[in-house]
């Protein structure tokens, strides 16, 4: 797909899904399967650039359960965080606030080029999270809460839970 272009993906919704369904396998998580994970951000990251095709991944990922977007974050923080530390270790470098140092790790296997398809994913998985946070806060949805509160009972849509800031703050960046 990548050495072919993704504009047919991208212009078909059809075929955008089977991104979720790459980034969704379970064998991921394993970092023996970064290679993998790495080609399928850059997927993503072309896509990222197709304003259409990111916006309907974003949606996507706004209606699907929270723990598909907390899953899919985890891989891109866990891919983004041993990627640095793998680069500072095999550069041996001891002061990571030298721009020299800095250099030379984001050179160490293409380290800046995965990271910044890493973030173009986390990107989307941000704005999904955003459009979740702002469907919980909708007025329709608040009043209606508050009616089944009234009731005795809790409003429970699973859409309109959202992640913390926080799970998106890697400390192999700030």
């Amino acid at each position: 797909i990548l050495s072919q272009g993704c504009d047919e993906l991208a212009a078909s919704p059809p075929k955008l899904r089977a991104v979720l369904l790459m980034l969704g396998h379970r064998g991921l998580q394993d970092p023996t399967n970064f290679e993998i994970l790495k080609k399928i951000l850059e997927l993503a990251s072309r896509l990222h650039a197709v304003p259409s095709a990111r916006d309907t991944l974003v949606r996507w990922y706004s209606a699907l359960p929270l723990e598909v977007l907390d899953h899919h974050l985890a891989q891109v923080n866990q891919l983004v965080t041993l990627s640095l530390m793998d680069a500072q270790f095999a550069c041996e470098c001891s002061n990571t606030t030298s721009v020299e140092e800095g250099m030379e790790i984001a050179k160490y296997d293409n380290c800046a080029l995965h990271v910044r398809y890493a973030l173009r994913l986390m990107d989307m998985l941000w704005r999904a999270n955003k459009q979740r946070q702002a469907r919980n806060q909708d007025w329709r949805n608040r009043r209606k809460a508050q009616r089944l509160h009234q009731q005795g009972e809790a409003l429970e849509d699973e859409s309109l839970s959202f992640l913390p800031f926080a799970q998106f703050h890697n400390d192999a960046i700030n």
